[in-house]
């Protein structure tokens, strides 16, 4: 008979050409996805490049410039506005697999909020790529509401790759 040790090498490179075949195939399906997109930014390495902050706010579009660093982002928001965040950005050389945005906010009174956004996975192209929020969110209301809260976001993949962090704050006023 086959001996256990013997069994588990045959069953390792069994396993080992099976994902090895696996990987031709979706390198090959990859290439073919790709086949006839175009870099935007053919000499920029980085594979997600983050443009834009946006805010929705009751629809009127505020939007903010990631790669300025010395602008302040600041919301204003009237108690009780209906609001979404979203993101401008670019894919660039690669399919980007389960892109995320996670925005954390923190205020006197409420402590931190944080949600994270699954936004899916994108193709290279020339336009930049847009997501927002599906639903409007209400800003609170009341006096001990109002005020200045602290809000980070960040772009990163499921993987873990950070492609951009930001600050900004809002205001909730009467």
């Amino acid at each position: 008979g086959i001996s256990q040790t013997r069994y588990t090498d045959i069953s390792r490179t069994m396993a080992s050409k099976e994902n090895k075949e696996e990987d031709e195939a979706l390198a090959k399906y990859k290439a073919q996805l790709l086949k006839g997109m175009e870099n935007p930014f053919p000499d920029d390495p980085r594979k997600v490049i983050a443009k834009k902050f946006f805010c929705n706010i009751n629809g009127k579009l505020e939007e903010f410039d990631l790669e300025d660093s010395k602008s302040e982002m600041i919301i204003k928001l009237k108690e009780g506005s209906q609001f979404k965040f979203g993101i401008g950005f670019y894919t660039n050389h690669e399919i980007s697999n389960g892109l995320k945005m996670k925005l954390t906010v923190k205020g006197k009174l409420v402590g931190a909020y944080s949600e994270d956004y699954l936004m899916g996975s994108f193709l290279p192209k020339k336009e930049m790529h847009q997501w927002v929020e599906k639903d409007f969110s209400e800003a609170p209301s009341g006096m001990t509401k109002r005020g200045t809260y602290t809000g980070n976001g960040s772009l990163y993949d499921r993987e873990g790759k950070k492609y951009c962090d930001w600050t900004f704050k809002f205001t909730i006023t009467k």
